[in-house]
């Protein structure tokens, strides 16, 4: 076996590659802030695709340099899965915008992180020399979409406008996981030296305060469901791992009852620059969910039932729903499977979905390295149930192509 000329700087864009949309918005927020420039959002497609085309480059390269030998599992998520959404595509396009774009973001978004999932499910070595990287890409991300939250605070029709709430909402949850993965179990994975530092641990529980202060002003509501449930879970494996003692317990107790006594204050607070505090609650009522506050969700839920009533059992089509719908995905994923291939459909995605979590949970069960996947898992899990679309989600597909493909026995560890 030759040796891995996988450096860290290339392992570093493959990271790059599963949020490169964060890392875009990221990189436009500094652009406006220190030139007072407006890029246009063409730039975009540029952007991703850059980023995106390197790193497959850089895996297959990698590839054929240690004369891989690919398995089957593998080739589900390379080969087989494309060809069927590549066919769905040709047979069922009507000509609707929506759907040509929707097959771009598969190629891009889906397609090209699965394939770093495969990487990473045969590379221990590259997978645990990722976690700094996905560190210095939390901070990163973290500071500018803080320093854009603050802004609009400030200014609400200033710099907020490159991002709607929801997406700023998003990411803040997202490297809320990430700070919070990385504060539980820093002492058992591969990070920087300065983060066994007990000031470093002052500095990550001051962000996480900070976090969820903004996401509440941005008013995200799947946002939060983003934080409880990733909070819950990361807790309940550091447990499990033994990595909490008391007293980062006890501070997290403390932090959650600022947070909480914070957001009380600011919910009777009557100001137009705190609305995202309220609105993160505002489909919660004394009679139950309220789904005429959410956004426009019970137009399209009730417009996507009237689609699954007419067509059961195998439904309108991986692409069809979009023609059908004409106001694109359904926002949920269980509504979306049901829209585009009915029952027949709907029961083979559970299994698989079943399936998957099982050997996510196994794997971060039972290797504290893994735990990684979970914050990666509660941020994609919860986008999908209630915003975007599961064929164009980076980061589901990325682990979903690790987690099937992790086999023990077909990992390699090269050296350097």
């Amino acid at each position: 076996m030759k040796l891995n000329i996988m450096s860290p700087n290339r392992n570093f864009i493959i990271v790059m590659s599963l949020v490169v949309t964060n890392i875009y918005f990221s990189v436009m927020i500094i652009i406006r802030l220190l030139f007072n420039i407006n890029i246009k959002y063409d730039s975009f497609a540029l952007f991703c695709t850059l980023l995106l085309m390197t790193s497959l480059l850089l895996i297959i390269h990698n590839w054929i340099y240690n004369k891989v030998k690919l398995s089957i599992r593998n080739y589900i998520f390379i080969l087989f899965i494309p060809l069927l959404i590549s066919i769905a595509f040709l047979f069922e396009n009507s000509g609707y915008p929506h759907q040509l774009s929707i097959f771009k973001a598969y190629l891009a978004f889906s397609l090209i992180p699965s394939f770093i999932g495969i990487y990473y499910s045969r590379n221990e070595n590259e997978y645990n020399n990722s976690f700094k990287y996905w560190f210095l890409l939390m901070w990163f991300i973290s500071i500018i979409s803080i320093i854009e939250i603050l802004i609009y605070f400030i200014s609400p029709y200033s710099i907020y406008l490159m991002h709607r709430y929801q997406g700023i909402s998003y990411t803040i949850a997202f490297t809320y996981s990430l700070n919070l993965y990385f504060i539980l179990f820093n002492k058992k994975i591969k990070l920087y030296a300065f983060c066994k530092y007990k000031l470093y641990k002052y500095i990550s529980i001051a962000l996480i305060i900070l976090q969820v202060i903004c996401l509440f002003i941005g008013g995200g509501r799947g946002a939060f469901i983003v934080v409880l449930f990733s909070t819950i879970i990361l807790f309940y494996f550091s447990i499990k791992h033994k990595t909490i003692n008391k007293k980062m317990l006890f501070l997290s107790v403390l932090c959650l009852f600022l947070i909480i006594f914070f957001i009380i204050i600011m919910l009777n607070m009557d100001n137009k620059n705190i609305r995202g505090f309220s609105r993160v609650f505002s489909y919660i009522t004394s009679t139950g969910i309220d789904f005429t506050k959410t956004a426009g969700r019970d137009i399209i839920y009730a417009l996507v039932i009237e689609g699954i009533k007419e067509k059961p059992v195998f439904g309108h089509g991986i692409f069809g729903q979009f023609s059908y719908t004409k106001t694109g995905y359904p926002h949920n994923i269980f509504l979306e499977i049901l829209l585009s291939g009915g029952i027949l459909y709907f029961v083979i995605m559970m299994l698989i979905l079943y399936y998957i979590i099982k050997k996510l949970f196994y794997l971060a069960k039972n290797d504290v390295n893994k735990c990684l996947i979970l914050p990666l898992f509660s941020s994609a899990f919860i986008m999908i149930l209630f915003s975007g679309t599961y064929l164009s989600n980076s980061l589901l597909w990325f682990l979903c192509s690790y987690v099937v493909c992790y086999k023990k026995n077909e990992i390699t560890s090269h050296k350097r």
